[in-house]
């Protein structure tokens, strides 16, 4: 498990239904972190394959650790944008390219969410490890 989503993870194991998951979900939403959305809302940023529209950005820190800031207009993607932002900032470049789609699988959403929104957590997370390779000698 990835120690930072570690206390999100708890809280959605010990929730009792379904309902209760979805609204944590779209309150942690509320903290997701962007850059100016404006700049942000752009083809480059675009994800494609997300049941929502989402565009995901990111800054390499002086420590060479990326920080992914994301924005959609949907509540509940919102909330999934904060999960996987805050899984995945902090990381260098080589980190984040060591990950694979089972980092994602492994959150315990699957069976709250359809298979569009999963194909688009895996289409978010593709697309973080896009990035991180621009910074690596093998891009």
């Amino acid at each position: 498990m990835i120690v930072s989503i570690e206390p999100i993870v708890d809280v959605l194991e010990t929730l009792d239904s379904d309902i209760d998951r979805y609204n944590y979900i779209i309150e942690i939403g509320d903290d997701l972190a962007v850059i100016g959305d404006k700049q942000m809302l752009n083809d480059e940023n675009y994800v494609p394959g997300c049941q929502s529209d989402v565009w995901l950005t990111h800054i390499k820190e002086a420590d060479n650790t990326l920080q992914f800031y994301a924005h959609s207009d949907s509540k509940i993607v919102r909330g999934l944008l904060y999960i996987l932002t805050e899984a995945f900032s902090g990381y260098t470049p080589n980190e984040m390219l060591n990950f694979n789609l089972s980092a994602i699988q492994k959150l315990p959403l699957g069976a709250q969410l359809s298979m569009q929104r999963q194909i688009g957590m895996m289409s978010v997370f593709k697309k973080m490890q896009y990035l991180a390779k621009q910074y690596t000698a093998s891009a």
